[in-house]
């Protein structure tokens, strides 16, 4: 998949959108969205996916109703997909389809990702047994919205959480500075800013003795958005914002299982992948 703007740009830039004016997407836009889903086949540990666009227009008079989740207006054209059930199924979803909503703001769309919603919303989507199906992103054009902003006030939406709360250096005691992490700093930065549930950042990361390995670990923030594999989505959003920061700075790698032998502070500590940088 190929960015016109750079990614660190992107991810800069893309805001939860919760207001959209129920316009259909231009067709050459949606021939590139499409074409890009066609080419989303593969999860992090080459899972089998498949990833659609759905453009659901309500009737005249009509309220789309697709999620419980409120303060959501005018939504109508989604990117929805599923990725065969394993270990870290999850994770490859969130991978997976934040690099299509990264592809959706590259392209002049706003996003928004939405883990509470009704499945049968989208009977062409329905997951089979050995399948995931756990969230989906609205592309679309957004429309101004007091109640959109309201909800980003609420859920202090542009808020991060610093460096020295996320990323430590080979073990769990020693923050890790961006000065000390070198070209990966600007990957690194790009988790601290990636989207999550409720904003909770419910990944940790511990930077390997060799410098360019990066171990990711879950630390369990809600309970609700736990039993929903919510935060294991967001875990894979964020190894989507470190590659492809790490690929924009010429950083090559691949994502592995080998969990490190860490003393953990905290016992629900959740290893999840590790980065090895060539």
């Amino acid at each position: 998949m190929n960015f016109r703007f750079p990614v660190s740009d992107l991810a800069r830039q893309r805001v939860s959108t919760r207001a959209y004016d129920g316009r259909p997407l231009e067709p050459e836009v949606q021939a590139e969205l499409t074409r890009a889903c066609a080419e989303t086949t593969k999860g992090l540990l080459g899972e089998r996916a498949a990833f659609s666009l759905v453009d659901k227009p309500a009737a005249q008079g009509q309220r789309l109703k697709f999620t419980d989740y409120g303060f959501i207006t005018g939504p109508r054209t989604f990117l929805t997909g599923v990725v065969i059930r394993s270990a870290r199924a999850y994770e490859s979803y969130g991978y997976l389809l934040e690099r299509l909503a990264l592809k959706a703001t590259d392209l002049g769309l706003q996003t928004c990702w939405v883990g509470y919603f009704h499945p049968e919303y989208f009977p062409q989507n329905q997951p089979g047994p050995d399948e995931v199906f756990p969230a989906v992103v609205i592309v679309g054009h957004g429309a101004d919205s007091w109640k959109g902003r309201l909800v980003r006030t609420f859920v202090r939406a542009t808020h991060r959480q610093e460096w020295d709360s996320l990323f430590f250096r080979s073990d769990f005691r020693s923050p890790l500075s961006p000065a000390e992490c070198g070209p990966y700093a600007q990957a690194l930065e790009l988790v601290r800013l990636a989207p999550s549930a409720g904003n909770t950042q419910p990944w940790r990361v511990v930077q390997g003795a060799g410098k360019e390995t990066f171990h990711f670990y879950l630390k369990p923030v809600k309970r609700s958005y736990q039993s929903r594999h919510l935060h294991e989505v967001d875990i894979g959003i964020a190894l989507c914002h470190f590659e492809l920061g790490a690929r924009e700075r010429g950083l090559s790698g691949r994502w592995v299982v080998g969990e490190p032998s860490l003393s953990r502070p905290e016992p629900d500590l959740d290893y999840r992948l590790t980065w090895a940088g060539d």
